[in-house]
């Protein structure tokens, strides 16, 4: 049986998911955890009850389904597949769906930047600014935005002499025509004219994810600035690392066991007191050890 119940001493809150109890005294099924003065994690929760139940997390990886420490779960035990043997995700993958295959972020031509890639149009065609392999950005040609086409350097904004568009001339229009002409990076138009299709609205220097009023892509998840509704954003490394200091795709944080966040499936997390003795504030103690959360986010035995 799963049950989530929230056990309060002197303050501090833990959140116990997924025990399984067995006693030779009074037949609940689920300890709540309550550290009570003198008491140990796992007691019982019925009144007057005498303690001395057994707890102990229940480790369910491969299953298929989403259960106590996981960041992942899709059925199997292979590495190498996205989620690992021990229900983690892997670099450059997202697992969206516990029992379903995760996703390699890492293929060229998904118009998502990895670290494996130089850049990513959404195709794997070269010739367009960006190689058919993604390990290159073509001479003449900038890629400043993952996911969108690359846009080529000529007329008045030639900064490559090696290429040469329409004879030299700049193309007629300017920005805010709803048009992308040479030398912009986007343009989705001043307002007076319909906004062009991808576009969340007219030019603008605040909209996140928009086209700036001077033709350049403003702030996105993926440009290695944390800004808008982002956790964090590590440009091409997002995705890279699920633990400690990452940034996942969609720029939020990794959740895992010693963030400091009790999640669901966590019995506690002390974040990096983890694994000593603290008391119910949780501030470290030397003598004694009023309570403890493992470095695996389980309450001792």
């Amino acid at each position: 049986m799963f049950k989530k119940s929230t056990a309060v001493a002197g303050g501090f809150v833990a959140i116990l998911v997924g025990l399984t109890c067995s006693s030779s005294g009074p037949t609940s099924s689920v300890g709540d955890g309550a550290l009570a003065s003198g008491g140990q994690a796992g007691s019982t929760s019925s009144s007057g009850g005498g303690g001395g139940q057994l707890c102990t997390s229940i480790s369910n990886c491969c299953n298929g389904v989403l259960d106590f420490g996981e960041q992942c779960d899709d059925g199997n035990t292979n590495n190498g597949d996205g989620c690992n043997s021990l229900c983690q995700i892997e670099s450059n993958y997202e697992c969206p769906t516990a029992g379903w295959p995760c996703i390699d972020m890492a293929v060229c031509g998904n118009g998502v930047l990895t670290s494996n890639k130089v850049c990513d149009d959404s195709n794997t065609v070269s010739g367009d600014g960006c190689s058919g392999d993604c390990q290159t950005i073509e001479a003449g040609w900038q890629c400043p935005r993952p996911g969108k086409p690359c846009i080529q350097i000529c007329g008045a904004s030639q900064l490559d002499g090696s290429v040469t568009c329409d004879a030299g001339k700049v193309p007629s229009g300017s920005c805010g025509d709803g048009v992308v002409m040479a030398g912009e990076e986007c343009d989705c138009g001043d307002g007076t004219v319909p906004v062009p299709a991808g576009c969340p609205g007219p030019n603008n220097d605040t909209i996140y994810g928009g086209c700036t009023t001077q033709c350049t892509w403003g702030s996105f998840c993926g440009d290695a600035i944390v800004n808008g509704p982002e956790e964090c954003d590590l440009g091409k490394m997002n995705g890279s690392n699920n633990g400690a200091g990452g940034c996942m795709f969609g720029c939020v944080k990794p959740r895992y066991c010693g963030d400091g966040i009790i999640e669901d499936g966590e019995m506690c997390d002390l974040g990096p007191l983890n694994g000593g003795c603290v008391d119910y504030q949780g501030n470290p103690v030397e003598a004694g050890c009023p309570f403890m959360c493992s470095k695996h986010c389980t309450l001792p035995i």
